[in-house]
């Protein structure tokens, strides 16, 4: 049964229910099969994210979804908590959005030779 809980479609299907720990089961659980997004791409948002702080005067995800089409504000919220947990992300203050690239995120942008954007680059 727990296996069958973790199963992408049924926790999409579950989501309509309305409760908040259904949504996105496909950033949550990877597709069977796969590794899930490398290290790399969680790095990349939390980059995005500290830039998107600095432009939006605190309210950055309605920047990142008005830039990148296709993201709810609740996948970026789950894939920042991902990019926290990973020590990619500083953690922000209580109830405000904030946070800065740890070394670990520079060190994997620079590696792939992405530009750190919240820097300047």
């Amino acid at each position: 049964m727990t296996e069958d809980l973790r199963s992408p479609f049924l926790r999409h299907q579950l989501q309509r229910v309305g409760d908040p720990g259904w949504l996105d089961p496909f950033i949550d659980t990877p597709r069977p099969g796969a590794r899930g997004r490398p290290d790399v791409e969680y790095a990349i948002w939390a980059d995005r994210y500290v830039l998107a702080v600095e432009q939006s005067g605190g309210k950055p995800l309605p920047l990142l979804t008005s830039k990148h089409a296709g993201y709810s504000e609740d996948s970026l919220r789950a894939i920042l908590n991902k990019a926290r947990v990973w020590e990619l992300l500083s953690k922000s203050p209580s109830g405000k959005a904030g946070g800065q690239l740890l070394p670990k995120a520079t060190e994997l942008l620079e590696q792939h030779r992405c530009p750190i954007t919240s820097r300047g680059e």
